[in-house]
This record gives structure tokens, sequence and C-alpha cells, in this order.
């Protein structure tokens, strides 16, 4: 078993949206080409590759902060949401990052899916302190969940409701304040899957 998690490149993603489409359905997803744009953005679509094998992923996005608001308060969707909608993530400026998906391939066994969703949860964790590592003040990750595994999901990381947020049946959005209490939290959940190596990105200016 090598367990890699890398920013995804155009011949994971056509494995990662056939992943994402089963659960979310190709409307949920949004314009195909959009996402497909998003591959340019760093930090923004990661890969958790078993060998040559990509078993899941998760997807970040920096966005414009009032179409962050629209869509923690349900009045955007993220299928909704394009490239113009990005804003750059720059050491040194603070920033509010949304999980936009996070998922493992659902043929797999259960062993496994559970296997590398730890996995998955540890690595975005690490991901999360080498980005504060690199001087990108992260204040706030927020995501919305919309079925009960995601509500238990975000919950279990750490996540609590957000106060003013969607809340329509399953659909609610969450929010993990990285202060001091957020970093500890994340650097226990970062040591939970020491063997999975994090390769994260050179960049001067990232999307």
């Amino acid at each position: 078993m090598q367990l890699l998690v890398k920013q995804t490149d155009i011949e994971e993603f056509e494995a990662l949206w056939k992943i994402y489409v089963h659960y979310f359905g190709e409307e949920g997803m949004g314009w195909r080409e959009n996402c497909l744009r998003f591959l340019q953005c760093a930090y923004c679509n990661w890969t958790l590759k078993d060998g040559d094998q990509v078993v899941g992923g998760f997807a970040l996005h920096h966005l414009v902060p009032s179409f962050l608001d629209d869509i923690l308060s349900g009045r955007r969707a993220d299928n909704e949401v394009a490239l113009h909608h990005m804003v750059p993530v720059e050491p040194g400026k603070p920033i509010r990052l949304y999980v936009a998906v996070m998922a493992i391939d659902a043929t797999l066994p259960l062993h496994l899916k559970r296997l590398y969703a730890g996995c998955l949860t540890a690595s975005f964790a690490r991901i999360m302190l080498a980005l504060r590592a690199m001087d990108i003040r992260l204040e706030t990750i927020y995501g919305v969940a919309v079925t009960a595994e995601g509500n238990h999901i975000l919950r279990r990381f750490g996540f609590v409701p957000l106060e003013g947020g969607i809340h329509q049946g399953l659909i609610r959005a969450y929010h993990f304040p990285v202060d001091a209490r957020g970093v500890q939290r994340l650097e226990q959940i970062s040591k939970l899957a020491p063997g999975v190596e994090v390769q994260m990105p050179v960049v001067e200016v990232a999307l």
C-alpha cells in the first residue's frame, strides 16, 4: 500500500469526477468545464491515491467573501461556483476556506472506504497545517453538509453549526475556527495516518 495525497492533475480529475458524481450527481457538481478550470487553482483540488489508483479526494475553494456568504446562507449553491468567484491565496493575508466536496470511491469494499476516509481526513488536517506554516493566515474553514453522513463527519472532525447559516433538514452549514483550539485539533487529526505522503505544490501566488 503506497498512499499519496497530491494536487489533482487532468488524468486524476476524470477518476475523481466519477467518484463525486456518484454521490452528488452531475447537477450537484455543476458544469464540468468549470470544475476542470479549477485545476489551475493551487491548493484547490486534492487527490488520494493508493499506488496508481485514485480512491478519493477533496476540493477547497477560496471564494469572494460575498459569494461564500451566499453559499453558507443557502442563497447560492456549490454548482454555481465559477473561476471568477475564486480569489488568490497569498501569504500574510487572512483567508476563509470552503470545503466544496470530500469523498471516497463508493465502489470500494467497506473496510477500504473506512481506511481511506481516515487517511483523507488526516491528510486534510496536515494540509491545513502546512498552509499555516507557509504564512497563509487561515482563519476559518467552512462546509455545508447535505447528508446524515456528512453531518456526522463534520461534527466528528470538530466543525460546529454556523449561526445564521443554512439549516434545512439534513442541509446544514458548519464552520471550524482555526484558533489555538482549532490548531490543536488539526494537529491531533494529522497524526492519525502517518503512512500517507502529502505532496504540497510549490507556487508563488495561488488561486
